[in-house]
């Protein structure tokens, strides 16, 4: 049991500098005096050391107005000390202390050490202990509750309950629904929006697709072209260089002759040498000049022989040609004798037929005639046949008349049709001039749309660029603040600094203070420093480790146990305290034993490794933390199980080993906790890094501002520019308009004119089928007559006439076959005539080509007549000379001849060698064509191949089809591209870009529906949770009340109600109360003192529902009438037991039922106390001991 041992004030409102001390024990003290003494002043001094900071709910204008100024002096501060007396042997008194001075700042203590209020309100929290909570209840307190409406008494129900918390999550939760709605509201618009872009660029994308495939194909085919074209030029290549490999070997046999001929010319020239030079020794000049003059002559016939030659082959391809078409002309002469005589055979063999068929016809009439003589039936019958025979002529005429009308109409519309297509070929004309012109039309409206278009592009890049400079000027001002936020932040950082600097000497008490001081200034060596001091923590779970590790944050590590006891012989010498001190080599794991259990599955990690330290360090943190588990919240805690670890949650809640759960609502700050200077320093000159990198960012952006605001101009420019060329193209696309508007009113002109000829023509194809159908009927009618002809040829026949008939009939037959043999022998003279033209031409064209090279080989032949005769003459002259020649050199007529059989031989030398040279000439020459046209054939393949390089990544096929089949490929694939026109290729990146980030933006919007869902699960179950939460308190407390009421009336009936059982928060709070011997009434219609005592009934089942150590009633009795009051104490007295009761009361009662009496009063305007310890009068009667208490 934890109650109040004892409460000293010093300078406090009305208690003057002097302490005073009061002593407090377990059962009811009551504090008694005349009003306006300081009575209320303990209860103030209560609060003030609970931690209340509001100086009007300490009666007080500011909180230094609570420091005492009156007759004995003014205090130079305000001090309230409270001694809590708790069940344990450890630390079984607990101090808690607070001052205030003249400026208003307080200063807290715990245990005589100096500590934030945030510490005091911590060790509060565990005792169950605020200034807020209800076991103190204020002068007049009771008396508000009873004027509360029912709302808001539900409202204290909902203060208990802790509603307002989930009220909180309610709004947070609804707040982040309305953000999630926007949210989905926005995603909703945008993927409208990208769902039009992404409709459209699927679009796109499938053409550049099928364009891309097409390309491909395009490509596979120019690469299958190229490489067969590669192929059947390496095969030609490989084909000339066999050849050529051939010509080289017969070269080579070739020079291998020539030489060998020339090595036997070189011989016999110098054979001819030597005897040239025997035959000079006899020879005179004249000889030699005659000589010469022989070798000049023979050396002309030479050339004389030669072109002899030329000419004789000449002629003879002459003759060779002349004699192919002297036989070719004899076939085509002997071809059209034939055809003569078969044209002559043919046009006796019609003449006969026509002879043969007008002879039966002459005996088909004789015949007829003498049929007619038969007798008057058969001559009647004769007549009426010739009648029907006269009229098959008459229809016949009549058809011949009409096929010669036809004939005309069809002549008629033959040239209409001519004229049709003459007027249509003008109407193309015009129309591929209208083409034309539309064509250019469209080119300058293309032009106009791409540069409308550019201006649209330009437009939008200046929209960008705008909006570039906007979102720049965004930008500008974010990083302003940016770096208005991180100058703030250094500015913080550097507090945080000298706070740090300054907690650095001010840490923990004045003996952790000294003992760090001693350290810095070498005083004490071994001492490292304090718990907080050695560790880096995340300042998210600062609040969970500080409240963990408690006061042994200011735990001292030193190195060993010496250190320590230096430290404590320091302390001790100079009287600065006491402090506790870890050393390495001898501190131990903490209370929770050597061996960590593994971590339990929902907490977020052990206290200790959520500190970052030296590992030299791990045995004092270890010590300090034990194992101590972090959790998120105490649910998590409960899931975890309560008593099967030491937990402390994110917000400071503390569950001990032993199941005793420490917290509440407050939410601690902690501020310093794991931080020493050397990190704030780190981190201030982080930032201020990165302050010099917001800076220079800051001044990047303000440049790329301006530069984006002049490209914005310059856009503009440019706009102005495209709109004059769009303004003068539009003019000229108008001139072709009217140009087209001329060209198509002609075009109608002809169309009309077509009409025309095309209406004539339907009336003439109207009257050839009207003619057509006249002779059809003529024609049928003839038939029917021919009928009618064919039944009186029968009667005649019944007549006894059947054997004339019967030659008529074989006449008939005959005339019918001559015709038709008539028919076919025109059609076969037609046929030979055709033949006969056609022969006639080619006999003509020969006879030409027998001319022309009859002309040359008489031209020729008369050449080599003149040849001959000048080859017969200087043989002739040859011959004279020679013979001179003989005369004169008798002597050497055999070296002449010797020389002349040298000369043959040379001459047939020379003549081997020059043949051999032509042939070397010609092999040469082809070889020379063979190597040009192979080097020409590998540049193609070379200028192939380098085209097949500019398709490095496209497969080629294993199977190639023909080099025709490619090129009609690749045609069809280049016009099939040519017809899709212009495609954005880029709409297929494009287009996944957009997909993706549709999908992107769906997923969002899907992910924020699911968070709304997962919100409104939320609200649900925070309101679940807030209705169940307030019912159960609720149904404590109601319960409770009962309970209480008729405990404390002696039988009597009390309720808690709710005005809307179903919906808690839209109603209030009831209370009916039945006093003994009394009926079941409203709170409302009770009396006063009634009244009070349900109140005071309601506190105790309040305290009971959540039970403090003490409680502090300020004059709650006032309004209890006696009998109630008695009740009341008598409650009171019984929970004496469990609890302890200080009350500020007048009334006599209670002070008699009191164990202890503090009396306050004046003394010079300065409050003073007496107390009487009533529990050792206990032998006293009720009466004399009331009279004792009146006397205090």
């Amino acid at each position: 049991m934890v109650y109040i041992k004892e409460v000293q004030m010093k300078g406090f409102k009305l208690f003057g500098p002097k302490k005073t001390t009061l002593k407090f024990g377990t059962g009811l003290t009551v504090i008694a005096g005349p009003n306006g003494c300081g009575k209320t002043t303990i209860f103030d001094a209560l609060c003030f050391v609970l931690g209340s900071i509001s100086p009007k709910s300490l009666r007080a204008r500011e909180l230094s107005g609570l420091i005492y100024r009156g007759k004995e002096g003014s205090s130079p501060y305000a001090e309230v000390t409270v001694i809590f007396q708790t069940d344990g042997e450890e630390n079984s008194e607990i101090s808690i202390t607070r001052r205030i001075g003249p400026d208003g700042k307080s200063v807290y203590r715990i245990n005589g050490k100096r500590t934030t209020r945030n510490n005091v309100l911590d060790l509060l929290n565990d005792l169950n202990l605020t200034a807020e909570s209800h076991n103190m209840i204020e002068q007049g307190e009771i008396k508000k509750f009873l004027e509360k409406n029912p709302v808001e008494r539900r409202a204290l129900i909902e203060e208990i309950a802790g509603v307002a918390e989930y009220e909180e999550k309610k709004e947070k939760a609804l707040e982040e629904l309305r953000e999630a709605e926007e949210k989905i509201n926005q995603h909703n618009i945008l993927l409208s929006e990208i769902k039009k872009e992404v409709d459209k660029l699927k679009i796109e994308r499938d053409h550049a697709i099928y364009h891309q495939e097409l390309q491909e194909k395009l490509r596979v085919a120019k690469v299958s072209l190229l490489k067969c074209r590669i192929d059947k030029r390496k095969q030609k290549v490989d084909d000339y260089s066999k050849t050529i490999s051939k010509l080289e070997d017969k070269r080579e046999k070739t020079c291998e002759e020539i030489l060998k001929y020339q090595e036997q010319f070189r011989n016999l020239k110098q054979r001819e040498e030597e005897i040239e030079k025997q035959i000079d020794q006899y020879i005179t000049r004249e000889e030699k000049e005659l000589q010469e003059k022989v070798s000049e002559k023979r050396n002309q016939l030479g050339r004389i022989e030669e072109r002899i030659k030329e000419l004789d082959l000449k002629l003879g391809e002459y003759k060779g040609k002349e004699e192919k078409l002297f036989k070719e002309l004899g076939n085509t002469n002997s071809e059209i004798s034939h055809l003569e005589k078969d044209i002559k055979r043919l046009d006796e063999e019609i003449e006969q037929g026509k002879k043969e068929l007008r002879s039966a016809e002459m005996m088909r009439n004789k015949l007829i005639e003498t049929l007619r003589k038969k007798d008057r039936d058969v001559a009647n019958l004769q007549e009426k046949l010739g009648e029907i025979d006269k009229q098959i002529n008459e229809k016949s005429l009549l058809i011949r008349k009409l096929e010669l009308e036809l004939a005309s109409k069809t002549k008629n519309r033959e040239n209409l049709y001519t004229q049709l297509k003459l007027e249509e070929e003008k109407k193309k004309q015009k129309d591929e001039s209208v083409s034309r012109l539309l064509e250019e039309i469209r080119i300058y409206e293309e032009e106009i749309d791409e540069k409308k278009k550019l201006i649209r592009n330009l437009e939008k890049k200046s929209f960008d660029e705008t909006k570039k400079t906007e979102m720049l000027a965004r930008e500008i001002a974010k990083k302003n603040r940016e770096r208005t936020n991180i100058k703030e932040k250094i500015m913080e950082l550097r507090a945080d600094l000298r706070s740090a600097q300054r907690r650095q000497l001010e840490t923990g008490s004045k003996a952790v203070q000294s003992i760090l001081k001693a350290k810095n200034q070498s005083k004490i060596a071994g001492v490292i420093g304090t718990i907080s001091q050695l560790g880096v923590a995340d300042q998210r779970y600062a609040v969970a480790l500080e409240v963990a590790a408690g006061t042994r944050l200011q735990n001292i590590v030193v190195e060993d146990e010496d250190v320590a006891c230096t430290c404590i012989e320091y302390l001790k010498k100079h009287g600065l305290g006491r402090a506790t001190f870890l050393p390495l080599n001898k501190i131990r794991f903490g209370l929770d034993g050597p061996v960590r259990p593994p971590l339990p599955k929902g907490a977020i990690a052990y206290a200790i490794d959520l500190v970052k330290f030296d590992e030299r360090y791990r045995p004092a943190f270890e010590y300090v933390f034990g194992n101590t588990v972090v959790v998120k919240n105490l649910e998590t805690a409960k899931r975890i199980g309560i008593g099967s670890f030491r937990m402390v949650t994110l917000d400071g809640d503390l569950v001990a080993r032993s199941g005793a759960m420490t917290g509440g609502s407050h939410t601690k700050k902690v501020v310093g906790a794991f931080l020493n200077v050397e990190n704030i320093e780190k981190q201030l000159s982080e930032v201020e890094e990165e302050l010099k990198t917001v800076e220079d960012a800051y001044t990047a952006l303000v440049d790329e501002h301006e530069e984006a605001k002049r490209r914005v101009e310059a856009i503009k420019e440019e706009i102005k520019l495209v709109e004059t060329e769009v303004q003068r193209l539009s003019l000229r696309a108008d001139e072709m308009r009217k140009r087209v508007a001329e060209r198509k009113k002609e075009v109608s002109e002809h169309e009309q004119t077509i009409s025309r000829i095309v209406e004539e023509i339907r009336k003439l194809d109207d009257d050839i089928r009207t003619l057509n159908e006249r002779k059809r009927c003529i024609e049928q009618e003839k038939d029917e007559l021919s009928a009618l002809y064919r039944d009186i040829a029968g009667k005649l026949e019944e007549k006894k006439i059947g054997d004339q008939r019967a030659e008529i009939d074989r006449i008939d037959i005959a005339i019918d076959q001559g015709r038709n043999k008539l028919q076919t022998l025109e059609n076969r003279l037609n046929e030979k005539k055709v033949r006969l033209e056609l022969l006639t031409q080619k006999r003509d064209t020969i006879k030409k080509e027998l001319e022309e090279l009859s002309g040359n080989i008489a031209a020729t032949t008369h050449t080599l007549e003149e040849l001959e005769e000048k080859k017969e003459t200087l043989e002739k002259t040859i011959e004279k000379d020679v013979r001179e020649l003989e005369k004169s050199f008798e002597k050497v007529d055999n070296l002449r001849k010797l020389r002349i059989s040298t000369k043959n031989e040379i001459a047939r030398a020379e003549q081997m060698i020059r043949e051999l040279q032509e042939t070397l000439s010609k092999i040469e020459e082809e070889k020379n064509r063979l190597s040009i046209e192979r080097a020409n054939v590998r540049t193609e393949i070379n200028m192939l191949e380098e085209e097949l390089l500019r398709y490095p990544s496209t497969p080629i096929p294993e199977t190639i089809p023909g080099e025709k089949e490619l090129e009609n490929e690749i045609t069809r694939l280049e016009k099939e591209i040519d017809r899709l026109g212009k495609t954005n290729l880029l709409a297929i990146e494009q287009y996944e870009e957009k997909k993706e980030y549709y999908e992107d933006i769906l997923t969002k919007r899907n992910q924020v529906i699911r968070e709304k869902e997962k919100i409104l699960e939320y609200y649900e179950a925070i309101e679940k949770r807030k209705k169940d939460v307030f019912m159960e308190t609720f149904n404590a407390i109601a319960k409770n009340f009962s309970e209480v009421y008729r405990s404390m009336s002696g039988g009597g009936d009390g309720r808690l109600l709710l005005e809307n059982p179903e919906n808690p928060f839209e109603g209030g709070l009831l209370i009916e109360a039945q006093p003994p011997k009394k009926v079941l009434r409203d709170i409302e219609v009770l009396s006063g003192g009634e009244k009070a005592f349900v109140a005071l009934s309601l506190v105790f089942a309040i305290h009971d529902y959540k039970p403090a150590p003490f409680y502090m009633f300020d004059e709650a009795d006032g309004d209890l009438d006696p009998e109630n009051l008695e009740k009341a104490l008598q409650h009171i007295k019984s929970r004496a037991a469990t609890a302890q009761f200080i009350m500020i009361s007048h009334n006599p009662k209670t002070l008699a039922a009191a164990d202890r009496i503090y009396g306050v009063y004046l003394h010079r305007g300065t409050s003073k106390v007496i107390s009487v310890d009533l529990s050792k009068t206990g032998e006293l009667v009720p009466k004399k001991k009331e009279e004792a208490a009146m006397a205090t």
